[in-house]
C-alpha cells in the first residue's frame, strides 16, 4: 500500500506540474498561440476584403452614360441651319435657275447694244425695262424707234441678247414711261400727230417656236378726254 500511495503521489505531482489540473481557471502554463484577430474596417467589413483589389468602377458621366462611351469617337453631328435644314444641304450647289440674276435697266441696255441691235443708223434707243418674272425666258425689254420704218418698236430680250420685236407705226412721247406690267406685257406712251398722248400695251407669248404678239391702246378714250 505504501508503494501504491507513493506512485499516486508522483502522478499527482506530474499532473499539477503539467497545468492540467481542474483548479487552474486561467489555464496557467498554456502556450497555445491565439489565431490573429481579423481587423475590422469602418464599414464593418473585414480589412482583408478592403485590401483586396476591387474591380475598377466605371466612371459615370454627367448624363448618366459611362465615361468610356463618352470617350468613344462619336459619329459626326450634321450641323443644322437656321431653317431646320442640315448645313450640308445648304453647301450643295443650287440647281441652275433656282436663283436668277438680278438685272438692271442699264444691263438690259448694254445687252441690247452688245448684240448689235443698235448698229443701224435708223435705230434710236429710248428706254429699257427689266422683266423680273422672266416671262417666256425674257430678262428685259427695250423701246426704240426705227426712223426708216417710222415705227416705235419693243424688243423682248433673253439673257444672250436674242430678241423678238414688234411695235406700232406711231411716235413715242418724250416721256415714254416704259413699264413692265407682268406676264410678258409692257406699256408705254405714244403721241398722235395732233399731239394727243395715250397708252399702248404690247404683249409677248411664246409657245415652242411660235411667237405671238398682241396689242391694245386707250387712244379712243384719250381723244374723248382731249
Amino acid at each position: 500500500m505504501k508503494r501504491l500511495s507513493a506512485v499516486l503521489a508522483v502522478f499527482a505531482a506530474l499532473w499539477i506540474l503539467s497545468g492540467c489540473g481542474a483548479g487552474s481557471p486561467s489555464g496557467a502554463g498554456r502556450t497555445d498561440t491565439a489565431e490573429p484577430i481579423q481587423q475590422q474596417s469602418m464599414t464593418g467589413e473585414p480589412a482583408q476584403r478592403q485590401d483586396e483589389a476591387a474591380e475598377p468602377v466605371q466612371q459615370q458621366s454627367t448624363t448618366g452614360e459611362p465615361a468610356q462611351r463618352q470617350d468613344e469617337a462619336a459619329e459626326p453631328v450634321q450641323q443644322q441651319s437656321t431653317t431646320g435644314e442640315p448645313a450640308q444641304r445648304q453647301d450643295e450647289a443650287a440647281e441652275p435657275g433656282s436663283s436668277g440674276k438680278s438685272w438692271t435697266k442699264e444691263e438690259i441696255h448694254l445687252l441690247f447694244t452688245a448684240a448689235g441691235h443698235d448698229k443701224s443708223p435708223s435705230v434710236t434707243f429710248i428706254d429699257s425695262v427689266v422683266i423680273p418674272d422672266l416671262a417666256y425666258g425674257r430678262v428685259g425689254a427695250v423701246l426704240f424707234t426705227d426712223d426708216e420704218m417710222q415705227t416705235a418698236k419693243v424688243m423682248f430680250l433673253d439673257a444672250d441678247g436674242n430678241g423678238q420685236t414688234a411695235g406700232p407705226c406711231a411716235k413715242p412721247c418724250a416721256e415714254s414711261e416704259l413699264t413692265y406690267c407682268g406676264d410678258g406685257t409692257v406699256s408705254f406712251r405714244l403721241e398722235t400727230e395732233e399731239g394727243t398722248t395715250y397708252t399702248y400695251w404690247l404683249s409677248l407669248a411664246i409657245d415652242g417656236s411660235h411667237v405671238k404678239f398682241s396689242a391694245r391702246d386707250n387712244l379712243s378714250k384719250a381723244m374723248k378726254q382731249a
